[in-house]
């Protein structure tokens, strides 16, 4: 999983483009873009599930969310990956052998 700093920092980065590019086109105006960039720079979170739930909550912000629709879905298999990978050596180191689900 990345480091949370450098994960912080490109989205801070895509998120920066995509403010630009919206009021380049016209789509938001300055003062808005500065709104939703003061809100991201004013997150404060522990780790990286309470970034990615702040991220979501910011997502009402079209610009927002499409740097949350690129970043979470990676970040949160690779979450599920390693839970499964702690789940599996768990198994393994218990001699887990699933008794009482079916083997009979």
């Amino acid at each position: 999983m990345k480091d949370l700093n450098l994960l912080v920092k490109n989205i801070e980065r895509d998120l920066l483009i995509n403010i630009v590019l919206s009021v380049k086109h016209g789509r938001i105006t300055k003062s808005e873009g500065r709104k939703i960039a003061g809100e991201f720079l004013s997150m404060s979170f522990e780790d990286n599930n309470d970034f990615f739930e702040k991220l979501r909550d910011l997502s009402k912000f079209r610009e927002v969310r499409k740097v949350y629709v690129k970043y979470a879905p990676v970040y949160f298999l690779e979450k599920d990956e390693i839970d499964l990978k702690k789940l599996r050596n768990f198994m393994k180191s218990n001699n887990f052998k699933g008794e009482g689900y079916g083997n009979r």
